[in-house]
């Protein structure tokens, strides 16, 4: 996550958003001076500043929750489908044999910038 996250409604919900709690990958976030909404309600909103995890791979699925100021829970989604996360692209590739002779054994000279970070053992 990056600070400062921020969160608008964009549709089916009115008030001022706020991050309360950043906790990992958990985020809490409280809605002041909104109106209430009623239930079936489809809502919207947009929290900007979240970054994916450096690298590829599913997400693993998503936790939503509603809750009251006193925490008492309203709604829960524990299973929200997961999302792929694709690998960066590789920038300025270059691939060169040290022979171009066919038949020759030669080595290869490949130069490449990566996109993301390459731990110790990748």
């Amino acid at each position: 996550l990056e600070y400062p996250l921020l969160v608008q409604g964009v549709s089916g919900v009115d008030g001022l958003f706020t991050v309360t709690n950043v906790s990992g990958t958990e985020v809490e976030i409280e809605r002041m001076r909104g109106t209430t909404v009623a239930s079936g309600t489809i809502m919207r909103f947009n929290i900007t500043g979240v970054r994916n995890r450096r690298y590829a791979g599913p997400t693993g699925t998503y936790q939503i929750r509603t809750r009251l100021a006193d925490r008492t829970l309203i709604d829960a989604a524990l299973q929200v489908s997961e999302d792929e996360l694709l690998p960066g692209e590789l920038q300025a590739v270059m691939v060169k044999p040290e022979s171009p002779v066919a038949g020759n054994l030669t080595s290869i000279d490949v130069t490449i910038a990566i996109s993301n970070f390459l731990p110790a053992d990748g």
